[in-house]
């Protein structure tokens, strides 16, 4: 959802509310601001702005941006990028950190603004570096999240739901055995495989288990004959959890170079 320079800050903060309490469908708002106040102000000086309430807020799918005028609508030149995604290894989900806009001008902000605004998680299109290095910073939600792994994890979830669908349609029924929850799996396995096809999740370790995830994931399904013969009566499967390890986005680069003869 992308909103125009049209609605208020109330109204916008309005439409964020209800997006984030959205639970049948995963939205992502889009929403641009030109007060001021935003970049000129800190963190802790600012306790009104509409940055500020959607940080204290931590709206996960949210996504604010700052121009200094609205002429050029970022908040719908940003989510064109992610337009193109095709989650495979062909067209992978990447970040909006870094990212390059045809005939959009970038916003000029001078250092206190700049980190002013990255403080808040507000995003912005500027000269990085030297003139003519235009980029967009830092592909963040409200909440701090990369704007990319909140799509990649409701793709994920949107996908597993839709896959375990269409296997409900085309099965007689899923029936409570080892054949049939070897099914469920696949429906599961399937969306994760593409997941780390297209770059959203890596093979790593979990930090709270220590275990090791060659492919980035782990999915736990309980046996038939453990399942409580009340959740059988009600045709319910519980105790599934799946385990993703995010791949991560880039933003800062350390480098210490020693040159010798």
């Amino acid at each position: 959802i992308i909103l125009s320079n049209d609605w208020t800050e109330e109204e916008c903060l309005e439409w964020s509310q209800a997006v984030e309490a959205s639970t049948a469908i995963a939205y992502l708002l889009w929403i641009l601001n030109t007060n001021a106040n935003i970049a000129d102000q800190d963190l802790a000086t600012d306790t009104t702005s509409i940055a500020r309430i959607l940080f204290d807020r931590k709206a996960t799918h949210t996504v604010l941006s700052f121009d200094d005028t609205n002429v050029d609508y970022k908040q719908a030149s940003f989510p064109s990028y992610f337009a193109t995604v095709q989650f495979n290894s062909a067209s992978p989900l990447g970040s909006l950190t870094w990212k390059q806009f045809s005939n959009i001008s970038p916003t000029e902000l001078t250092t206190n603004q700049f980190n002013n605004l990255k403080s808040k998680y507000v995003n912005f299109y500027t000269a990085y570096g030297e003139i003519g290095r235009n980029i967009a910073y830092e592909g963040r939600t409200s909440s701090g999240a990369f704007i990319c792994d909140v799509i990649g994890a409701d793709w994920v979830g949107y996908t597993i739901t839709y896959n375990i669908f269409d296997m409900q349609i085309t099965l007689p029924k899923l029936a409570y055995t080892v054949s049939d929850f070897g099914k469920l799996y696949q429906c599961i396995d399937r969306a994760f495989l593409a997941a780390f096809s297209a770059g959203m999740i890596a093979g790593g370790v979990d930090p709270d288990t220590g275990e090791t995830y060659r492919n980035g994931y782990s999915i736990s399904i309980p046996l038939p004959t453990d399942v409580p013969a009340i959740d059988k009566q009600q045709g319910i499967i519980n105790g599934v959890i799946c385990i993703g390890l995010l791949s991560g986005t880039t933003t800062k680069f350390v480098i210490t170079n020693t040159l010798k003869l």
